[in-house]
């Protein structure tokens, strides 16, 4: 039996509306397992839950917002039960994630260099200055951007929002983490592009790394995942190996979101 890097059990994830008094379960009551090595997805429509279960990983719940209860057993430790420093030590080096909204994630006042030997050092990965420059700007190249020393020595606020996406790909390129959270990592991005960035991700799990993607594109599901939950309403209603699932949908949702890609 494969062994699992990453399980969430019964996370409960709420937030609180001041205006109306209510409380908002975003997440509720889910439960998911990545296998190590290999491409698991979470499908389902804008508001599903599904971002928010993966910033619950990170610890990115801001205020009103609460993760009520639960576990996030990553290498069978459990996130929510760490200090923060612990948890610091984990997130950009064994734990990654790529955000939908990546121009924000991106520091606006430092050049990408600056950022992508940042985080080399920080991870202790960072020996020689030069080195360094070579394997993020192979890392970039690598993310499909064909002006990689340009980029390379950009600010965010210079480059398209398609382009800060890559930048945060190659960025996880370069450090290789156990185990890469990826939410909607080519929306934003031609089909072209899209079909390169689907490729190197394949490539990474045919490496070992562990990938959870998140997305509402049915059709990379089917492209991508080895295996698939499907969430509705803060729930996962359905789940199962990509075969099985895209041959015999049980559940109304997932037969819907397969009608919908057909058409």
């Amino acid at each position: 039996m494969t062994e699992n890097i990453l399980e969430i059990r019964d996370l409960h994830t709420s937030f609180y509306i001041p205006d109306t008094h209510e409380l908002l379960n975003a997440v509720d009551g889910v439960s998911i397992a990545v296998r190590t090595g290999s491409i698991t997805a979470i499908v389902g429509e804008s508001g599903s839950g599904k971002s928010v279960t993966c910033r619950s990983v990170f610890h990115l719940i801001d205020p009103p917002g609460e993760i009520k209860s639960g576990e996030i057993m990553f290498k069978g430790q459990d996130l929510l039960k760490m200090n923060e420093k612990q948890r610091i030590r984990l997130y950009g080096n064994e734990l990654f994630m790529i955000f939908q909204d990546c121009a924000s994630s991106l520091n606006p006042v430092f050049t990408v260099r600056h950022q992508m030997l940042e985080l080399l050092r920080l991870h202790g990965k960072l020996d020689r200055w030069e080195e360094a420059e070579r394997q993020c700007l192979e890392a970039l190249r690598l993310a499909h951007l064909a002006d990689a020393e340009r980029v390379f020595r950009s600010y965010p606020f210079e480059l398209s929002g398609g382009m800060c996406q890559r930048v945060m790909i190659a960025m996880a390129l370069l450090v290789r983490p156990d185990l890469l959270i990826a939410d909607e990592p080519t929306t934003s991005l031609d089909l072209t592009i899209q079909a390169g960035i689907l490729d190197e991700l394949k490539k990474l799990r045919d490496q070992g790394i562990s990938i959870l993607l998140i997305t509402h594109d049915i059709g990379v599901v089917a492209q991508m995942a080895d295996y698939v939950y499907v969430m509705e309403d803060g729930k996962v209603v359905e789940e199962g190996d990509i075969f099985a699932l895209f041959d015999h949908p049980r559940h109304r949702y997932t037969r819907l979101l397969l009608e919908a890609a057909r058409k």
